[in-house]
């Protein structure tokens, strides 16, 4: 990737006093409404995050810009919105520095992976997948299925914060130096 989209991420990052923090990126967009997350199930992550001090970085579409601003709302100073309008290849720089992604079932896992980012997914109904490392890029990965003949929005809100915070502590449990 042309090191302009790095630059651009990193000053982006410094706009948004993150460059120097952990943060973790919660992808708000979905092409399929039947992989979207409620407005409950992200307020109750991004609030349970926040009260640890996690920072957080919403990345979003035209599409999701409601959503967004109804996120931001709190106005917590641990949770921003990445500006719109981005290149893709500056987006893959951003999730590149993040310490793990959050996601519904989108192409979002095959960035954040491509980037050697780790991941936590929510799936609609998938069935048993392997936990542990997503392949080929053996990058740490977790998911939430919902139960069968249910939707992702079915998924107890609490759930989704408990199982991520259990992820967040393999992260950091797993960190030796820092990210580049």
């Amino acid at each position: 990737i042309d090191s302009s989209y790095e630059y651009s991420a990193k000053k982006t990052l410094q706009q948004l006093e993150l460059f120097d923090k952990s943060f973790i990126v919660i992808n708000l967009s979905v092409r399929q409404s039947k992989n979207a997350c409620t407005l409950q199930q992200y307020e109750t992550l991004i609030a349970g995050l926040n009260k640890l001090s996690i920072h957080v970085l919403l990345l979003w579409m035209p599409a999701d810009k409601a959503l967004k601003d109804q996120l931001l709302l709190s106005n917590s100073p641990y949770t921003v919105a990445y500006p719109e309008g981005r290149h893709l290849f500056e987006v893959c720089e951003v999730i590149k520095k993040a310490l793990w992604v959050f996601t519904p079932d989108t192409g979002m896992i095959h960035i954040a992976t491509a980037v050697h980012t780790p991941v936590f997914v929510v799936y609609q109904e998938k069935g048993s997948i392997k936990q542990g490392e997503w392949w080929p890029f053996m990058v740490k990965f977790t998911y939430i299925n919902s139960q069968k003949g249910d939707l992702i929005c079915d998924i107890e809100a609490q759930e989704i914060l408990s199982k991520c915070l259990e992820f967040h502590e393999s992260i950091l449990s797993q960190i030796t130096r820092p990210r580049s």
